[in-house]
């Protein structure tokens, strides 16, 4: 995030660091707090082929997987977080791209990725709600 300061109109999504989380999780970092992986001793990638990146469908379709393996985590007590930075840090940044590069196939692309681990923190309940206000129409 702090190579890509400047927005760059070769990408098909300018990064524009200032303005958006992208300073606060820089700043934590430096503080030595990792807010994107959140500590979690695995990662899953979701790779598929390169040429398949550029349609929506793709990436929709890797989504839902990651959502129902979200919800498989939840029964065995696992906690998850989605890893949009690091997708997007591969379409972006060369080294971010060689690195994951090696973790997956030749010819594919990481479509996106979630960490996974058992929670620090439990909690016993939902928090409390305000009761529904809903007119019927």
């Amino acid at each position: 995030m702090k190579a890509n300061k400047e927005p760059n109109p070769e990408h098909a999504h300018p990064w524009d660091f200032y303005g958006t989380d992208s300073d606060l999780l820089v700043e934590l970092w430096e503080k030595g707090e990792d807010s994107i992986f959140r500590g979690a001793p695995h990662l899953i990638i979701l790779f598929g082929p390169g040429f398949m990146t550029d349609y929506y469908i793709a990436r929709e379709q890797g989504a839902i997987r990651q959502v129902f393996l979200e919800l498989a985590a939840i029964p065995h007590g696992i906690g998850t977080v989605w890893n949009g930075f690091l997708a997007a840090a591969t379409m972006m940044h060369p080294p971010a791209r060689e690195a994951v590069g090696s973790l997956i196939p030749f010819g594919c692309d990481l479509y996106d990725s979630m960490s996974i681990g058992y929670p620090k923190n439990t909690f016993r309940r939902i928090p409390l709600r305000n009761e529904a206000i809903i007119n019927w129409v």
